[in-house]
């Protein structure tokens, strides 16, 4: 996957990001027939504190999150889990992620909808970027009050379940990241720390337990 996106396609060291994203939807369609893709603990430590830690200043930064988001979603899924649902990683995370594009300029070409599925009684959070459909399923209805205004649309999901190739996607955006970032030092910096405190969970320095504290995903005084 980390081929995926051309070499042509960089200039002066930054990529065209609508490009990116088509390249990553075409991915994504070729994928809803295969099977799909197992995520490590590893990725999913690192999607953990991105979606913690990352700052949604930029589009760049919205695409890193919600792959993440996805990648986490797939992971707690797995037989070989050492996370749970009961985490609650999609209602922490997304409810950052609005409370701080609430406090931020307007970021073009990304869209939100929520939706109610009476018939499933399913409350579910799409994000569009660049047309790029994420869907996030059974989130607090209370959810729906804190979505800025500004980014409200009613458009229609694309279909593309982006689980079946959760890690693929991850890899690629998060080795991309730097470059489809407008602050490129700011966002090096956050990567290195994201891939060093991961490291400390492998290899036995840091607990799982005080990994979802610093990521603020548990209360500090839980054992």
């Amino acid at each position: 996957m980390n081929t995926l996106i051309s070499e042509e396609k960089q200039v002066d060291n930054k990529i065209n990001f609508t490009s990116f994203v088509k390249e990553l939807i075409e991915f994504s369609k070729s994928m809803q027939e295969a099977e799909s893709e197992n995520v490590s603990y590893e990725q999913a430590l690192r999607a953990c504190y991105y979606i913690s830690h990352v700052q949604p200043k930029q589009i760049g930064d919205i695409l890193l999150f919600c792959v993440s988001l996805n990648c986490m979603n797939r992971y707690v899924k797995q037989n070989n889990s050492k996370f749970s649902n009961k985490y609650v990683f999609k209602n922490v995370g997304l409810t950052r992620l609005l409370g701080a594009l609430n406090k931020n300029p307007k970021i073009d070409d990304v869209k939100i909808l929520f939706d109610i599925d009476k018939e499933k009684n399913n409350t579910i959070l799409y994000i569009s970027i660049c047309n790029m459909h994420f869907s996030f399923h059974s989130v607090s209805k209370k959810m729906k009050a804190n979505i800025p205004s500004v980014y409200l649309d009613d458009f229609e999901w694309d279909g593309i379940k982006k689980q079946k190739c959760a890690s693929s996607l991850f890899d690629t955006v998060e080795s991309k990241w730097i470059l489809i970032s407008e602050k490129m030092q700011k966002s090096e910096g956050l990567k290195k720390r994201c891939i060093r405190i991961s490291n400390k969970v492998l290899s036995g320095e840091m607990s799982k337990w005080q990994f979802l504290q610093c990521c603020n995903f548990i209360p500090k005084t839980t054992k």
